[in-house]
């Protein structure tokens, strides 16, 4: 019979046919990964998903493919140089993010249209201030 010793707990199988070869010290033992649950290694131990885990949304990859941009980034930086349109930018991001986890695709579009151009503008807007305090001044 192969010499079990070297494996853990964590490790085993609830699968009769888990070991399919002998071990040798040269190579790595062969698991049949018939049902991959693992025993605990503790008396009550129980594998506990991470708080992570459970904000995961359930969108497939092709989903996730959809997502609108939120331009968060250039509508931050619209609120440096121009507050009213900035902070508006900011508004419809935070819109397009939350139409984004719910897969309202055409919302979330839209709502990325109107941030971008928010943004364009408030940076446009706070430039020409700066430029003409600068030169007029």
């Amino acid at each position: 019979m192969a010499d079990l010793r070297h494996l853990s707990g964590s490790s085993l199988f609830h699968c009769p046919s888990a070991l399919t070869g002998v071990y040798r010290k040269e190579e790595e033992p062969r698991f049949n990964t018939c049902h991959f649950q693992p025993i605990p290694t503790r008396v009550g131990e129980v594998n506990v998903p991470a708080a992570d885990d459970k904000k995961q949304s359930n969108q497939t990859k092709e989903e996730l493919a959809f997502y609108a941009p939120n331009y968060l980034c250039m509508a931050i930086f619209a609120v440096l140089l121009f507050f009213p349109l900035g902070l508006a930018a900011c508004y419809f991001s935070h819109k397009t993010t939350q139409a984004n986890r719910e897969s309202k695709w055409e919302e979330a579009y839209f709502n990325s249209g109107r941030t971008g151009w928010l943004s364009v503008f408030g940076i446009l807007i706070g430039l020409g201030i700066i430029y003409g305090c600068v030169l007029y001044m």
